[in-house]
């Protein structure tokens, strides 16, 4: 059960979608944000109780798959039980109207709500599954069930990340996704990003080099939503590769600002659709693949960018190489709150962390 609830917390952790996991008994093991902001009594073991009537979660316990029951007293709010591995339930809250303005927000609103949702919850299902199946006795490594697993397991990933991007596209574009600023080192930053991205990239025989100061260089930053942009823009310097492709990331403190670049010697862009690069839903592939990506990369990590007041460019030359600019504003230490970045060996160990998410379409997925 600890595997589980681990995927379970990866996957939900962020969501904007309330949900929880329960045991056989309906004690909650864990209930994300979410859950709990829209209903505290969650937060304790025995909230399920305090909601339902034995009767109710009965039902749930006896039935087979999934199964919703309406929450007593509130009208048209259904909680889905799904079975996890024998061991317990996930559960997802939400709106059974037919209208999203009766559930208390605006139409768009619900919309990314319900999406996240209609996709996490079987995500979740699906990884759980693929644990147990890759240590399955008739599950050979390099066996045809074996690359089946795998094919799963990729798959998996790229729902999970458009998943991540389409929601954070939505949300802000309806002006509503929460910005967390704090105090950071952007040097310790991406001494953590591209410490645990080198690590991914050289195994696809992509060297990368870090120039970053000695000194600090503080800024003022939402720390997640930062990540995934920085994370996106070295994506993108992996995906269309070629022979002696190599990225270097250098960090400069000027005087009132922090100049980041992210260079390749990938394949390049074309000029006729560099200027299209950043919009949302566009992708392009060199081969001429139509759909390759979901174009919602770049389209959020300058969103990110332009929203932590900083300037945003791309220069490129078809067959030399592209390069990312960022300018970001610097801030004085004084006595704010230093937040420290978590170690590079815990973002590669934690399967679900941006990191393997992010560059998940570029440097392959984690080993179940």
């Amino acid at each position: 059960m600890k595997k589980v609830l681990e995927t379970l917390q990866a996957l939900y952790r962020d969501s904007p979608s309330p949900a929880l996991a329960a045991d056989r008994e309906m004690n909650i093991l864990w209930a994300n944000p979410a859950a709990v902001s829209r209903y505290p009594v969650l937060s304790l073991p025995g909230g399920l109780l305090l909601l339902f009537s034995e009767a109710q979660l009965s039902e749930v316990s006896s039935a087979e798959g999934a199964h919703t029951i309406e929450l007593a007293g509130i009208t048209r709010i259904g909680f889905c039980f799904a079975p996890l591995e024998g061991e317990g339930y996930l559960a997802t809250i939400g709106s059974l109207t037919d209208d999203p303005r009766d559930a208390g927000g605006r139409p768009a609103d619900f919309l990314a709500a319900t999406i996240t949702n209609q996709l996490n919850t079987p995500l979740s299902n699906i990884f759980t599954s693929l644990f147990a199946m890759a240590r399955l006795p008739e599950t050979e490594p390099g066996g045809r069930l074996s690359e089946l697993i795998e094919q799963m397991n990729r798959s998996s990933y790229q729902m999970l990340r458009f998943s991540m991007d389409f929601n954070s596209y939505l949300q802000d574009t309806l002006g509503n996704r929460p910005f967390c600023p704090e105090m950071l080192d952007l040097g310790a930053l991406l001494t953590q990003l591209g410490g645990a991205a080198r690590m991914l990239t050289q195994t696809i025989g992509i060297p990368m080099e870090l120039n970053l100061p000695e000194e600090p260089v503080y800024i003022r930053a939402d720390e997640r939503r930062l990540s995934c942009a920085l994370l996106h823009m070295i994506s993108n310097s992996c995906r269309f590769t070629r022979e002696g492709n190599r990225i270097e990331i250098l960090l400069e403190k000027g005087e009132n600002q922090a100049r980041l670049s992210i260079s390749d010697r990938g394949l390049g862009i074309p000029r006729e659709v560099l200027d299209r690069v950043c919009e949302p839903f566009f992708s392009h592939d060199p081969d001429g693949m139509p759909y390759a990506g979901s174009g919602l990369g770049l389209a959020v990590a300058r969103h990110v960018i332009s929203q932590h007041g900083g300037s945003f460019a791309i220069t490129s030359r078809e067959g030399e190489g592209t390069t990312v600019a960022v300018g970001l504003p610097l801030l004085s230490p004084g006595r704010l709150l230093l937040k420290s970045p978590e170690p590079v060996l815990d973002l590669l160990r934690d399967r679900f962390s941006l990191v393997h998410i992010i560059l998940s379409d570029s440097c392959g997925v984690p080993k179940l």
